[in-house]
């Protein structure tokens, strides 16, 4: 007996010191929490002038390792964002170049190396290459096709036929989408992808490892596979328009987002309900669901301005999950000041157990009457980050921590 109650009392013991020792380590630790940075300040002061940066990108553009960010368009320069010792170095990488959108990507049939693909969408219409070849910055001017009349609405770059070779994918605002691919000495159209579809993604949308297009055609979205020779066309749903609205106006351009856990998901909104949807492919009934992801009722935001080709939000995983679970991060303005006085970012968390979003504001991006943002995540500092630019010029990063 005398031993029995001898171990309970040093176990209660054990029990006290051990949360003593946790009472001090909550002590000590700090709560997290989401820190901005700025890597770039606005270039101008107030009043603020109509600035119009360039789309940002992450990515291994030099092919060593390293992930970078860039920018499109910055005083009309292509600019390199490098971490180097503990601090943000730019780099202009394309003088005068004055471009619009941009993505970091493998589109070259005969190699499987990073470059980055720009194009400008406004006066003349070009489209470059940008490669890092033995340590400097090579430029080449993509010719475009005659067949190639409007401006570029978007590229995507990958193996749009599920044949092991990679293309370069073209999305044009007269609602057409090509196919160029390199030949070993110059690009050639290799088809029309699409005659009335404007592609804004590409993936294994289905979950089933097979890569298809994802695009729009007025307020109709639509998924298109490489089949048998062809491009074979799906509708996947068209705008659910919850209040009723005039149906005028369009859906913008759909992103393909993988939410960890729940799979993938394509992410799109109208530009008339600033409301996001969710479609998910539900391989048991062989069908696309929908979700409105916020309701119509509620303090209503612009969401997406981003001149309908930037990227306005992506996704990363959640830092205070345990799980693989990811959510979606967007530059959001409050509706009721038209021009914005503030671009606030907000985070999207997804329940699959009821299928609902619940949404959360976790930052800023600038504090100015600007409206275009461009938003990314990546891993440039060894953590996953949320990357954004505004209309101002400003760039900047929020980190949890």
């Amino acid at each position: 007996m005398e031993n029995n109650k001898m171990i309970l009392v040093i176990i209660a013991g054990i029990l006290f010191l051990n949360n003593l020792n946790s009472q001090e380590k909550k002590a000590v630790i700090p709560p997290k929490k989401w820190v901005r940075r700025v890597i770039r300040q606005p270039d101008n002061p107030p009043p603020y002038k109509n600035y119009s940066p360039g789309e940002i990108a992450i990515g291994d553009a030099r092919n060593d390792g390293v992930q970078r960010l860039y920018c499109a368009n910055l005083n009309k320069d292509v600019v390199e964002y490098s971490w180097e010792n503990g601090n943000w170095v730019p780099r202009v990488i394309a003088p005068n170049i004055d471009l619009t959108g941009m993505v970091i990507g493998k589109a070259r049939a005969n190699d499987n190396l990073n470059r980055i693909y720009t194009y400008r969408s406004k006066g003349d219409r070009k489209l470059y290459e940008i490669s890092y070849e033995n340590g400097s910055w090579v430029i080449r001017e993509i010719q475009l096709p005659s067949q190639i009349s409007h401006p570029i609405h978007g590229i995507l770059t990958g193996d749009g036929r599920n044949d092991g070779i990679n293309r370069l994918y073209l999305g044009t605002f007269n609602w057409k989408s090509y196919e160029l691919r390199y030949n070993g000495e110059n690009w050639v159209l290799e088809s029309v992808v699409s005659e009335h579809i404007k592609i804004g993604a590409l993936g294994p949308g289905r979950n089933d490892g097979i890569n298809r297009f994802y695009g729009i055609s007025g307020d109709s979205l639509f998924e298109i596979t490489y089949s048998n020779g062809g491009w074979q066309e799906t509708l996947i749903g068209v705008w659910p328009n919850p209040e009723g609205l005039e149906p005028v106006g369009q859906f913008a351009r759909p992103h393909l987002f993988h939410m960890g856990v729940t799979g993938p998901m394509i992410i799109i909104k109208h530009g008339l309900d600033r409301i996001f949807y969710s479609y998910k492919y539900n391989a048991s009934t062989h069908s696309w669901e929908v979700t409105q992801m916020i309701p119509s009722f509620s303090l209503r935001y612009l969401y997406g301005m981003s001149y309908g080709f930037f990227q306005p939000y992506d996704v990363m995983q959640d830092p205070r999950s345990l799980l693989f679970k990811k959510n979606l991060y967007v530059g959001a303005i409050p509706e009721d000041i038209p021009h914005g006085d503030t671009i606030y970012i907000h985070e999207f968390s997804y329940n699959p157990s009821n299928n609902t979003w619940t949404r959360n504001t976790i930052s800023y991006i600038t504090v100015a009457p600007v409206a275009v943002v461009c938003l990314k995540c990546g891993n440039i500092r060894g953590k996953n980050c949320i990357y954004a630019i505004a209309e101002d010029g400003t760039i900047v990063e929020i980190s949890y921590e």
